[in-house]
Order: C-alpha cells, then sequence, then structure tokens
C-alpha cells in the first residue's frame, strides 16, 4: 500500500491502482541489460589486471553492478612473469651453467657441445 498527497489530502492507493505500473517484461530486460553490462564490465577490467577470467568475475559484476566494478578496479594487479619468457629463449650450459640461446649447438663461454 502506497500514500500519496493528493489534491491537500492523503490517498492510499495499491500498487495495481497506479497511474503508471511499468511492465514487467520492460523491468526484466532492463535487470537483465543491467547484469550484462557490469558482469562483462568487470570481466574485462579482471583481464586487463592479468586475472584469470571466469564465471566468477562476471557474476561479482552481475550481481553487485557498480560495487563489483570498482572492486575489481582497485584490485592489484598481478605481474607477469618476465623469467618464463626468458627460459624459452634462452637455456643453461650443463657444463659452466652460463645462460646461452637456445637454438645454440656450442657453448660461447665454455667452447663445449651442448
Amino acid at each position: 500500500m502506497l500514500v500519496f498527497l493528493v489534491e491537500g489530502h492523503w490517498e492510499y492507493q495499491k500498487w495495481g491502482d497506479l497511474p503508471y505500473t511499468p511492465e514487467p517484461l520492460a523491468v526484466m530486460i532492463f535487470a537483465l541489460l543491467y547484469m550484462f553490462v557490469f558482469g562483462f564490465a568487470t570481466i574485462y577490467i579482471a583481464i586487463m589486471k592479468n586475472k584469470e577470467p571466469g564465471c566468477s568475475w562476471f557474476f561479482l559484476g552481475a550481481i553487485l553492478g557498480p560495487l563489483g566494478v570498482l572492486m575489481a578496479l582497485f584490485m592489484k594487479t598481478e605481474k607477469l612473469e618476465e623469467t618464463e619468457n626468458a627460459k624459452s629463449t634462452t637455456k643453461e650450459c650443463p657444463y659452466c651453467k652460463e645462460t646461452v640461446k637456445a637454438g645454440a649447438m656450442i657453448c660461447p663461454y665454455c667452447q663445449s657441445t651442448i
């Protein structure tokens, strides 16, 4: 039950008796669009911060809306390991333990065959 001040006196009206009642379908479409927009925005921010993308980020944004996006924005960015890239392009000489290029056949330091 809702109370309105109409022409100087209070009137009690039921929800269905209001002059404008939003259509249930329009409300559902708005809610779904709201959830998708904030869900995908949260996933995008998580990917930009090097987090693992997944359903949990979508649900965080979809359920919490702008608060979920803010949580993703203020999360700490995970740094990528540069050593993984370096290890793929280099290898270690088994004799002198120096780092050489991955395609090297002879170590430039100790001249042994790798």
